[in-house]
């Protein structure tokens, strides 16, 4: 399996993107489903946050919520060529990631400093 590792990071979050490439034939492994991205979550901040994933030209897609202080994973469907995440602490604020490139199969990481409600708006 090719390992294509990219980092993205917006002052206060740190993200990792890895992307499989899909398994070649006579392998033992399924497939990924074409379009699906995952989105995993490290949540170190105390507050609980609601995580978005915003494409280019239509509405904020609300994925779920991260409680403070633990993770969560989240499977969508993605058509966009683009990823850019907002997260919004219930409570105190929220930031928006720089876009990333993603693509069918991709597992992005995010991870959201303790501090980091302190900066959002």
């Amino acid at each position: 399996m090719e390992m294509r590792p990219r980092l993205i990071g917006v002052g206060l979050l740190i993200a990792g993107l890895a992307a499989c490439a899909g398994s070649g034939p006579g392998s033992d492994e399924e497939p990924e489903p074409r379009g699906e991205i995952t989105l995993h979550v490290k949540n170190e901040n105390f507050y609980d946050a609601v995580v978005y994933a915003i494409p280019r030209s239509t509405a904020p897609r609300r994925l779920g919520t991260v409680g403070g202080n633990s993770t969560g994973q989240f499977s969508f469907r993605w058509s966009s060529l683009d990823l850019q995440i907002r997260v919004r602490f219930i409570g105190a604020g929220e930031f928006l990631t720089d876009p990333i490139a993603v693509y069918p199969g991709d597992e992005v990481e995010l991870l959201i400093m303790p501090n980091s409600h302190r900066f959002g708006r």
